[in-house]
């Protein structure tokens, strides 16, 4: 524009034509300028999803059934979660998530506290922060959990769950001020229609759903008139039948109208709602004062080193009402089916009640990367290692067709969606097979790492653009900090473990808690080495006891060794009080036989094979990774010790009387000529004469016993009873030597 101005400025004066030509080019010229820049203003790329300010979030768990401490308790956190999200920009959500950890679906839940809840949810108090609810329903829920459902602004549910039924805790009819609360809870929020709200609570109601010109309604069948007379009803149908409360899956409830989305755990929602991973985790401030532990992990991770953390833990969290577990991991890696097992422990934990925060300050390769994810988050420093295969040697013979491979990856899968993180990540740190890209959403700024199968398990899996793979073929996993930290493994990254306390607000110096000698015991006798030592022991004892007349010596040791062998069992988290009522039941029966019903038979044969079975069960693990291996183990345990009871036994029986120290206190065995004439000499015992006599009982008949029959004092046995002494016998039997008595009936 200004060279068109330079050159009409001298010839202005000179010729009126130059003038008028020069205004056209430069009229045209503008024109042609102002038409570019409207066409590029139309084409130009619009400004990024990702230069607004980004959705913040929390969730706040909801334990059903609701209670007075689970109304206190939410509302609570919900205060202090929106006085956070309040200070920052973009939208703001609160997720409540509810749960329940039975098969009732929330049954009994309290309507007072539902509907306190619910008013708390649908009041201003949330308003006045901007915040957006959200319900969340990842299983049924049924009860009056149902109310500050349809409180909130809106419902997503898992596709395979069901909430309705609001009314089956009530007995009889429904009360007004119910029916009242339900209503206006529903008019208020308008997430879901009254007439629906009511419908899933009465029964007495039916529920219609009618077509207008324009639009679809629902009302109850009561008010179908009214609404004939306002607007034309083309057609209708039944939604809800009179004598049902209402009951809708997710899918349906979507139909309807009712859910805004389906997913199927947290990570798809905050997805679904763009946002970030921090805000479906749990919040690291719980209420009240919050006790904190640490516990070291830093040697290889074998059987022993894991169930001793696990044992570590639960002792400060049941004794010491521990809130805030910091796992402090130093570990090269260790056997994989070991660390799953303490992996499924840490991911089983409430985290509203007990948060567990992983601390890697070095590495925590191979397996022991997957007991960091397992638990609520995951810190590290910047140097610090995460993954890389490092194979135990008992894992090195499974190979890529073997079930256990199978069986770990279904594992890993259910810790790391337990704890919303990408399963292909965590698998690929110890599986050098695996392949993960990383994938971008389409038109939005988030990216996931993903595996193809995994990919494929999204809901919209066209809508991910693969970008790159992550992965070294024939190598698994391995990164540092901070690309543990980008790739969204780990949460926060420090520098050492005072910026750690910091982070959470930790004013302890929170020395590491090292075993007690009860720990160490248990982990003596956790041993199956000792186990076995101690069955042989006790066993041997206990026969030795049985073979003697009175308690003695043989009773008083087999009972502190099955004692300690069912000690460290119950310690060691393998042997509840079930197993210890099978042995002492089996050893009752087994005792019955013996001293009070003659012979062999179901008494003895049942509580043999009731101890066998408390013996071993008391030795199983059903927590573990491989329960097989570990039932294969224990029935080696229990069969080892009664191999060695009974080579033991004929070893002493053979040898003991010959012994220089043992012979004078263990008889000799009758031999030679001694043993004939002790033969001979009871073979001359005739009792034949006392068939069908009566007597009197000298001693307890507890089968054997002694009887008096005039002057002359007989051993004889009971048919099958327990006499008592001084009471009067009569002789049923005679076989040689042996004298069968029975107890002669009063008159």
């Amino acid at each position: 524009m200004a060279c068109y101005l330079s050159d009409i400025r001298p010839r202005f004066f000179r010729r009126r034509t130059a003038l008028v030509t020069s205004l056209m080019m430069l009229t045209l010229h503008a024109g042609v300028s102002y038409c570019t820049a409207q066409d590029g203003a139309e084409n130009a790329p619009q400004k990024a999803p990702s230069d607004a300010p980004p959705p913040v979030g929390q969730v706040i768990k909801v334990t059903l059934p609701i209670k007075n401490s689970v109304t206190d308790q939410v509302i609570s956190r919900a205060r202090r979660a929106a006085d956070r999200l309040s200070a920052a920009g973009g939208t703001k959500i609160l997720i409540f998530e509810f749960t329940t950890g039975d098969r009732n679906f929330g049954r009994g839940s309290n309507f007072h506290k539902a509907l306190e809840l619910a008013d708390f949810i649908a009041g201003p108090e949330l308003a006045r922060h901007g915040i957006k609810t959200y319900a969340f329903l990842p299983g049924t829920v049924k009860g009056h959990a149902v109310l500050p459902i349809i409180a909130c602004q809106g419902i997503v549910m898992h596709p395979d769950a069901e909430f309705g039924e609001a009314g089956i805790d009530e007995q009889g009819p429904v009360a007004p001020r119910v029916l009242s609360a339900y209503r206006r809870i529903a008019d208020e929020r308008k997430t879901v229609d009254e007439a629906i709200a009511v419908g899933m609570l009465d029964g007495r109601l039916e529920v219609l759903k009618v077509q207008t010109p324009t639009s679809v309604e629902f009302v109850l069948r009561e008010d179908l008139a009214e609404l004939s007379k306002r607007v034309q009803i083309i057609a209708k149908s039944t939604l809800i039948p009179e004598g049902e409360m209402g009951l809708f899956s997710g899918h349906q409830a979507r139909d309807l109208g009712l859910v805004k989305l389906l997913a199927e755990d947290l990570r798809h929602l905050a997805q679904s709602l763009d946002l970030p991973q921090e805000a479906i985790e749990a919040s690291p401030w719980l209420d009240g004062e919050t006790r904190a532990v640490r516990v070291r992990l830093r040697e290889e991770i074998t059987d022993k080193s894991a169930r001793a953390v696990q044992r570590l833990i639960e002792r400060e969290i049941t004794r010491n009402n521990v809130t805030f577990v910091c796992l402090h991991i130093s570990s090269p890696g260790g056997s994989i089916d070991e660390s799953l097992g303490l992996a499924v422990y840490l991911s089983t934990l409430d985290s509203s009640r007990v948060r567990t925060v992983a601390y890697v300050d070095e590495e925590a390769g191979g397996a022991a990367a997957l007991i960091a994810l397992a638990c609520d988050q995951l810190v590290m420093h910047r140097g610090a290692e995460l993954g890389g295969l490092q194979i135990a040697p008992e894992d090195q013979a499974v190979d890529e067709d073997d079930d256990r491979l199978g069986d770990r990856t279904e594992t890993i899968r259910s810790i790391a969606k337990g704890k919303h993180r990408s399963w292909s990540l965590a698998a690929a740190l110890i599986d050098p097979q695996l392949k993960v890209y990383r994938y971008r959403l389409q038109g939005k700024n988030r990216l996931e790492y993903f595996c193809d199968e995994e990919l494929k398990s999204q809901e919209k899996p066209e809508t991910w653009q693969i970008e790159k793979e992550i992965t070294k073929p024939g190598e698994a996993l391995r990164l540092v900090g901070v690309e543990a930290n980008q790739y969204g493994l780990a949460h926060h990254l420090v520098d050492d473990f005072d910026q750690f306390r910091q982070l959470y607000g930790i004013t302890d110096s929170l020395e590491p808690i090292e075993p007690s000698w009860t720990d160490t015991l248990v982990d003596a006798l956790s041993r199956w080495e000792v186990a076995v030592m101690l069955l042989v022991i006790g066993g041997m004892a206990l026969i030795s006891e049985l073979q003697t007349p009175g308690i003695g010596i043989g009773g008083f040791v087999a009972t502190v060794c099955f004692v300690l062998f069912f000690w460290g069992k119950y310690m060691d988290n393998t042997a509840e009080v079930f197993e210890i009522l099978l042995f002492v039941l089996g050893t009752g029966f087994l005792l019955l036989e013996i001293f009070v019903i003659p012979g062999f038979g179901i008494c003895g044969l049942g509580g043999g094979a009731l101890i066998i079975v408390s013996l071993v069960l008391a030795s199983q693990s059903f927590d573990s990774a491989e329960p097989i291996r570990d039932l294969r183990e224990s029935m080696m345990v229990v069969g080892g010790a009664g191999l060695g009871i009974v080579v033991l036994a004929t070893a002493l029986r053979r040898f003991l009387p010959h012994a220089p120290m043992f012979n004078r206190v263990m008889l000799h065995p009758p031999e030679g000529e001694e043993k004939d004439r002790i033969a001979e000499r009871e073979s001359l015992v005739d009792y034949a004469h006392l068939k069908g006599q009566t007597g009197i009982t000298s001693t307890q008949l507890t089968p054997g016993g002694k009887a008096r029959f005039g002057d002359q004092l007989v051993d004889v046995i009971a048919d099958g009873q327990l006499i008592a002494p001084e009471t009067s016998i009569v002789v049923v039997d005679v076989q040689g030597n042996r004298v069968i008595v029975a107890a002669v009936e009063a008159q």
